[in-house]
């Protein structure tokens, strides 16, 4: 199964594609899209990590908690090429039935971090995020869809319809038809093939690429604290400290996360306190008073703290912020 879906993405352009076909930040690279579709071997293996792998487990229960939040059915659908265009392709999450018996939605499902998640609440859908539902209406048909966004720790769903944009559809297809030709010529062996346009070495995209030596010409590393690191011929190759690596960024960003929900459960605290210093809400006492900070180096500060203290004997688990 694994097989004929990564040869069916081979072989067409799909819906988590179209981020890099314009270049999207925060992720999107036309040029490293390139040399995925045009067959070029890429100079490290790229392996799912942890946040796809969420993202794959939890597909039924975004859609469990869609259904029923919205009061909507939905249904498996496999993948599809556009009618006109066959190397135009889509694999949909799911159709949806409006409660007709005819299922003239798409569904879109993901499952993203606290930050990502706070940030669509605060500021709407990401642009690669519509684009890409845009794209499965189009090849699929359908005149609306949801963008199903799910936060698996606070349990908490968000779905935002969309309607079908034809002008915005024909933008895409003919950026897509572009990119094609370009393909099949490399495929083809036809000659020069110009490349769509390279990030800059610095950009963070070009750090975790595949392709990052073929493009650049070397493994772009960033300086770290301002110190010149080690040229790329005094740096031993040692693929068994990949799973450690992908590991590490995954807990930096699962720390950063858990940073952004603290911030936001204090937040929410100081709103309900309505300026009270000194509240017991019978699972413990909250306490937001000024207190003095005294430094070292710097004069002493007046700073208002924010004191969650458990119903409890350990004291040891009093939470301060």
């Amino acid at each position: 199964m694994d097989e004929q879906f990564h040869a069916e993405r081979h072989s067409c352009i799909g819906g988590s594609d179209i981020k890099h076909l314009f270049s999207l930040e925060p992720y999107g690279c036309a040029r490293r899209l390139f040399y995925d579709k045009a067959g070029v071997t890429p100079d490290y293996e790229h392996k799912p990590n942890a946040f796809m792998r969420r993202g794959l487990r939890l597909e039924e229960v975004v859609v469990e908690e869609f259904e029923r939040e919205t009061g909507l059915k939905c249904k498996k659908v496999e993948h599809t090429r556009h009618h006109a265009f066959p190397h135009f392709g889509v694999h949909a999450d799911r159709l949806i039935d409006d409660g007709s018996g005819q299922w003239c939605g798409v569904l879109e499902c993901k499952v993203p971090g606290l930050h990502v998640f706070q940030n669509v609440k605060s500021n709407g859908q990401p642009l690669d995020w519509q684009l890409q539902l845009q794209w499965a209406l189009d090849i699929l048909g359908r005149a609306w869809g949801y963008i199903a966004v799910f936060h698996a720790d606070s349990w908490r769903l968000l779905a935002e319809r969309q309607e079908y944009d034809p002008d915005l559809a024909l933008i895409m297809r003919s950026k897509a038809r572009e990119f094609w030709e370009l393909v099949e010529r490399a495929r083809a062996d036809l000659g020069v093939v110009d490349l769509p346009d390279q990030l800059d070495q610095a950009d963070a995209r070009c750090q975790a690429c595949p392709w990052r030596g073929t493009c650049q010409g070397r493994s772009p590393i960033p300086e770290l604290s301002g110190q010149e690191l080690a040229p790329d011929s005094e740096i031993d190759l040692d693929p068994s400290l990949q799973p450690l690596f992908y590991e590490y960024l995954a807990a930096k960003q699962a720390a950063k996360e858990a940073d952004v929900y603290v911030s936001a459960v204090k937040a929410r605290i100081v709103d309900a306190l309505a300026g009270r210093t000194a509240v017991d809400c019978a699972a413990g006492k909250i306490l937001h008073r000024d207190h003095r900070v005294k430094e070292y180096t710097v004069p002493a500060q007046t700073r208002r703290a924010l004191i969650v203290i458990p119903h409890r004997q350990e004291r040891n688990d009093d939470v301060g912020f």
